[in-house]
């Protein structure tokens, strides 16, 4: 058998799920497979399309391992292949210059501030910012905005 489809509709809400920790719930959004049929007649693909009451949708997925490479998706190549891409982010953060390690750094407290911006002076460090911009280039976001303000002000901190 190839692909099933089905449509569900939901009293839920998005917000009942919470934080979407697997619950009996939340397995609902899911396709099940009925295991009891012989196995030549197994869906080897099944689509869940859910409409929930606040008017989400949920597209829940079930795909079969006779169509993945289940058995060796994890292991590595012969010879290992190496990344495709540089993960930076997996990296341990640089040390200092003149340090050998990062110990000393790891001592330090740190400090936790929260900064609230209305929408009013989110939008006046938008303009501050593309004051004087030529109107061909693209205006920063308020993203931009607000990141290059703070860096700024914690630059200027520091001198």
């Amino acid at each position: 058998m190839g692909a099933q489809l089905y449509e569900a509709e939901t009293d839920a809400k998005l917000d009942d799920f919470g934080d979407f920790c697997p619950t009996p719930e939340l397995r609902a959004l899911i396709p099940s497979v009925d295991y009891t049929s012989p196995i030549h007649e197994l869906p080897l693909f099944l689509v869940q399309l859910t409409k929930l009451s606040c008017g989400a949708i949920s597209l829940g997925l079930a795909i079969s391992h006779v169509i993945t490479d289940d058995r060796t998706i994890l292991q590595a190549g012969d010879p290992p292949t190496l990344p495709r891409f540089d993960h930076a982010e997996f990296s341990p953060p640089p040390l200092l210059i003149g340090q050998s390690d990062n110990n000393e750094e790891r001592k330090k407290e740190t400090t936790v501030a929260m900064l609230h911006l209305s929408k009013t002076r989110v939008e006046k460090l938008k303009n501050m910012a593309n004051a004087g911009r030529a109107s061909e280039i693209q205006a920063y976001s308020r993203y931009e905005a607000i990141t290059g303000r703070t860096y700024l002000a914690l630059c200027m901190q520091g001198t």
